[in-house]
């Protein structure tokens, strides 16, 4: 077993598996714009009775300040925030942080690598998100070079559609990685036409 990499993020809640001899899963999950990790702990212990395998990861963004919260500092992975902006599915590149998100999901890859480096199959690696890190999780899969077992996508959408930049991006396995992808249809935030196929 290699030694994992160092991880450059801010620190994520674990909720480790029933019994580490049986972790033989991990799901990384993100949370959505102004949440915390702590925010969907409640989720991981509810679910965490019936999936005594899965090791949740649970990140959290870096405090940013938001010019579109009244000037809070909020919880958010990228320098910006335009997702009640959206004028089109193909937002220009100044609607969108592009090298915010990417940073973002490189952090995401990192905890990926760190289970592959502790003996678990990347196939046995799930990616999650809601909102904001919906968005993520769906961008991280796309760009992915690892054949994950799946992602969760809660009310989001994919990004970097401009130009077709998401086709630069995206790799072959990437491509082929099963998703789930759930939204309500009374998001406030994320229109419809963001993420209707």
């Amino acid at each position: 077993m290699t030694s994992p990499p160092p991880f450059t993020g801010k620190t994520p809640l674990v909720v480790t598996a029933q019994n580490k001899h049986t972790h033989t899963a991990t799901l990384i999950f993100s949370h959505g714009l102004g949440d915390t990790a702590d925010g969907w702990l409640d989720f991981a212990k509810d679910l965490w009775p019936q999936f005594p395998h899965l090791k949740w990861i649970l990140t959290n963004a870096h405090d940013v300040f938001l010019a579109l919260d009244h000037g809070d500092t909020s919880s958010f992975e990228t320098s910006r925030c335009h997702l009640g902006e959206i004028k089109s599915r193909n937002a220009p590149p100044q609607d969108e942080d592009s090298q915010g998100m990417l940073q973002s999901v490189e952090t995401i890859k990192q905890l990926i690598e760190i289970e592959v480096a502790n003996g678990i199959d990347p196939g046995r690696i799930l990616v999650g998100g809601f909102s904001q890190g919906s968005v993520l999780s769906i961008l991280t899969t796309v760009t992915s070079t690892r054949p994950l077992a799946g992602t969760l996508a809660l009310s989001g959408y994919l990004a970097l559609t401009y130009e077709n930049h998401i086709n630069t991006l995206a790799t072959d396995v990437g491509r082929n990685i099963p998703m789930l992808m759930a939204h309500g249809d009374q998001d406030a935030v994320i229109a419809k036409r963001h993420w209707i196929l």
